[in-house]
């Protein structure tokens, strides 16, 4: 009788612990959950390819580019093939 008293008590404890975890740690992930981002649309440079996010890139005449440097040359390698 004492070793199932010893157990059932261990499984409690055990139980309690367990609830008692998932309880504390449930309120932290709802908020940690809530202060996470909304996914940012990524956008292709027209240069080199590269997907950067939509409020990073640098647009001209609807073409997105990951930088002021890929816009500029994207500009010079297009006048150059009119020529």
């Amino acid at each position: 009788m004492g070793l199932f008293r010893l157990l059932l008590i261990i499984a409690l404890v055990w139980l309690a612990w367990r609830l008692l975890k998932k309880t504390l740690l449930s309120g932290q992930g709802n908020e940690r959950r809530d202060n996470l981002d909304a996914p940012h649309r990524m956008v292709r440079c027209a240069r080199c390819g590269l997907h950067v996010p939509e409020s990073d890139s640098v647009e001209d005449q609807g073409n997105h580019f990951c930088s002021q440097a890929h816009l500029k040359a994207w500009h010079e390698e297009n006048d150059t093939d009119r020529n």
